[in-house]
C-alpha cells in the first residue's frame, strides 16, 4: 500500500527530529499495521453497515489525506513533525465509526481505535485521546449546541510523539479538509442510474456526481465548479439538486471561514467561488449564471442557513427552470 504525499511528509519529519530519531520507525510502523487494519474494516464494513452512504471507505480516507496535502502546501515547514503525524492518524480515524453506523458517528472513533492500534504501551491512551478529541471535532455539535466545535478543542499544546502537539490545529485541518473531499470519486454512475440507492440518499449521489472542488492556497481560494446536465434530470429533481447545491455553497464558505479563524496556517483561505456549468445533453446552455464569490459572511457558532439567491438573483431557481423550459422549446 503507498503512502500518500501527507504520510510521505511526516515519516520523514519524524526521521529526521532528533527527539525521535530512536522511535520513529516503530511509530511508522505502528500506523501502516493500523492503517491496514482501519482500510479493511472501513471497506467492508461501512457498505455493510450504511449501504447507501455516499464512499466513506479507504478511497475517502486518502482523499482528505490528500486534501490536507494541498491545504498545507507551502506551510509544510510551520508543522512539527509531531503535528504531521497527529494529523495523518487522526484523518486515518476521523470517520471509522461509520462501520458501527452513521448517527452520532463521530462518537464512535475511541472504540474503533482501540481495535486496531497495535501498540498497547503508554504512549497508546495519548494517541487515543489525540485522534479521539481532534477527529471528533469534525462533526457534531458543540458543548454550547452550535455547529462550531473546534472551540471545544483545546487550543493548548499537548504531548505526542516526544514533542509538542497543537491540538486544534489537527482538528481545523482534518475537518475541512474532510468537507473539500467532495465528488463523483464518491458515487456510483451504474448504481445511481439502476436505481440501486435508497431514496433518502438519492440526492446526496447526484450531488457528489454533480461537484468538483480545488484548492488553490496560491491565490487564497476554494474553488467550487458544478456541472449539471439537465437533460437527464427531471425539473423537480433538478429544483432539489440546485437547492442542495446552493446550501453547500453556503456551508462550505462558512466552514472556510471557520478553519482560518482557528488556524493560522489556513487563513490564507479568504474566498470561496462557485460556477454552474449547466448543459442539455451535453450542449451548454446560455443562462448567464455569474461566479458566485463569498468572503466572510455571518457568525462561526451556527453554519448560515441562508438563500445564495438574496445576493446573486439571476441563480433563482425558478428564473433557470424556465430559462431551460423556453430553450427545450417545451410548452407551458
Amino acid at each position: 500500500m503507498s503512502d500518500t504525499p501527507l504520510e510521505t511528509l511526516a515519516f520523514e519529519r519524524l526521521r529526521n527530529n532528533d527527539n525521535c530519531e530512536h522511535f520513529a520507525d516503530n511509530w511508522i510502523d505502528e500506523y501502516r499495521v493500523a492503517r491496514t487494519a482501519v482500510y479493511n474494516l472501513l471497506n467492508s464494513g461501512v457498505p455493510a453497515a450504511e449501504p447507501d452512504l455516499t464512499d466513506h471507505t479507504e478511497k475517502h480516507v486518502r482523499d482528505v489525506l490528500r486534501t490536507a496535502h494541498e491545504l498545507l502546501d507551502g506551510a509544510n515547514g510551520d508543522l512539527r513533525a509531531s503535528d504531521l503525524m497527529a494529523l495523518v492518524c487522526t484523518i486515518l480515524y476521523h470517520d471509522v465509526g461509520n462501520v458501527i453506523g452513521r448517527e452520532e458517528h463521530w462518537k464512535k472513533i475511541v472504540d474503533v481505535f482501540n481495535e486496531t492500534w497495535p501498540q498497547k504501551d503508554a504512549e497508546r491512551p495519548r494517541l487515543r485521546q489525540i485522534v479521539t478529541l481532534a477527529g471528533g471535532a469534525h462533526a457534531g455539535k458543540a458543548d454550547d449546541g452550535s455547529d462550531d466545535t473546534l472551540k471545544d478543542v483545546s487550543p493548548v499544546e499537548t504531548g505526542q510523539f516526544n514533542d509538542k502537539i497543537r491540538l486544534r490545529t489537527i482538528a481545523a485541518v482534518t475537518r475541512f479538509a474532510d468537507e473539500l473531499a467532495e465528488g463523483p470519486q464518491r458515487t456510483n454512475r451504474y448504481m445511481r442510474t439502476h436505481n440501486l440507492i435508497g431514496k433518502k440518499s438519492s440526492l446526496y449521489h447526484k450531488y457528489s456526481s454533480i461537484t468538483n472542488i480545488r484548492v488553490d492556497r496560491g491565490n487564497g481560494r476554494i474553488v467550487l465548479t458544478y456541472d449539471i446536465d439537465v437533460g437527464s434530470i427531471k425539473r423537480r429533481k433538478l429544483k432539489k439538486l440546485l437547492k442542495m447545491a446552493y446550501s453547500r455553497v453556503w456551508k462550505l464558505n462558512w466552514e472556510r471561514q471557520l478553519a482560518r479563524h482557528y488556524c493560522d496556517l489556513l487563513s490564507c483561505f479568504k474566498q470561496t467561488e462557485a460556477t454552474f456549468n449547466l448543459t442539455e445533453h451535453g450542449v451548454p446552455l446560455r443562462l448567464e449564471l455569474p461566479t458566485i464569490v463569498l468572503k466572510d459572511v455571518g457568525v462561526l457558532g451556527k453554519s448560515p442557513d441562508k438563500d445564495l439567491t438574496d445576493l446573486f438573483k439571476q441563480y433563482r431557481i425558478s428564473r433557470i427552470v424556465e430559462e431551460i423550459r423556453k430553450s427545450s422549446g417545451e410548452s407551458d
